[in-house]
């Protein structure tokens, strides 16, 4: 089974070391000319630690990173809606976005990433494979398709429908 990974963002990049790591066939496609993250810090939960940790990745996070041990949810006005203490085999860390997805990179196989790829549509084959087609006019044929494209999901708008993110405060 070979699948599409469209987006080389953290989410990206993390399916394809998942799916690297369990022997499967992929290949992530980025619409921007390079690999890179944008965004100032981010907050990898005591789970998504775990994640990391599996990949070999837990320890230059951490170094990396800040450790927090408490997490405080704030309504728009201030006033706390809760408080969590952390208390598990890894911590909670904040880290900057780039940082982050540099590591992420050194564990993904080069071979398998594809910039300059944006995709503008698919379609399922009679097949039952997925017909994906890109801006620069490849068209190329996978057996799954995941997409790990952003808030403004390409994938997700096909599946789904085209509904506009909702602000949740």
């Amino acid at each position: 089974m070979k699948i599409a990974i469209i987006g080389g963002g953290i989410a990206g990049i993390t399916a394809g070391i998942a799916l690297q790591n369990r022997g499967f066939e992929f290949d992530v496609f980025e619409q921007a000319p390079e690999f890179k993250e944008i965004g100032a810090i981010l907050g990898v939960l005591p789970n998504g630690m775990e994640v990391l940790d599996s990949f070999g990745l837990a320890d230059e996070i951490i170094e990396k990173g800040g450790v927090f041990n408490e997490f405080r949810v704030n309504s728009p006005s201030g006033k706390m809606i809760r408080n969590s203490f952390f208390n598990y085999r890894l911590p909670a860390v904040i880290i900057r976005r780039s940082d982050l997805h540099f590591a992420l990179l050194s564990k993904i196989q080069k071979s398998s990433l594809f910039s300059n790829y944006q995709l503008v549509g698919y379609e399922l084959t009679e097949s039952k494979k997925v017909l994906l087609s890109f801006s620069n006019g490849e068209k190329l044929i996978y057996d799954a398709i995941i997409g790990a494209d952003g808030i403004h999901s390409t994938v997700r708008k096909k599946i789904v429908g085209d509904s506009k993110p909702i602000y949740r405060g």
